[in-house]
């Protein structure tokens, strides 16, 4: 076992120089509380790494292990943070949404009832609109009466 094998990058860590080695990356797995070493994805980069460190499994793998053990570790904890402020976002969304049932995101000109994109149809106004904003947009295209 070579648990001095180095990484052909170094691995990023949050605490501490990254990590160069296979024993830099198991030192830092260690020092991680019981229970985030138990989560499938630090358990799966473990493997990772024994295995490089046996020449059972390519270095690459070990880092690709360890990377995605730090982003899920960091989405999880984004993603705790936004469960916590998730009531406070949900009232201040609401409070900013547009009244009306439009999708104004198709055109700023042009706002579209989702009633007349169901039935294809649109009105009068919005067509008007729709052919003054095309003929701006590009005024050789214009048609011309023969």
């Amino acid at each position: 076992m070579s648990w001095d094998r180095p990484f052909a990058q170094p691995v990023p860590l949050p605490k501490g120089p990254p990590a160069q080695t296979l024993r830099d990356a198991a030192n830092y797995i260690r020092t991680l509380p019981q229970s985030e070493r138990d989560r499938q994805e630090w358990r799966l980069a473990i493997q990772m790494l024994i295995d490089a460190a046996e020449d059972r499994g390519p270095m690459l793998f070990a880092r690709m292990g360890i990377i995605r053990a730090l982003e899920a570790h960091i989405e999880s904890t984004l993603d705790a943070e936004r469960a916590s402020q998730g009531k406070l976002k949900d009232s201040r969304q609401e409070k900013s949404k547009p009244k009306g049932d439009c999708d104004a995101s198709i055109s700023p000109q042009i706002a579209v009832t989702k009633d007349e994109t169901r039935n294809g149809a649109s009105s009068p106004a919005s067509q008007a609109s729709f052919a003054r904003s095309r003929s701006a947009a590009s005024p050789g295209l214009q048609k011309t009466n023969r």
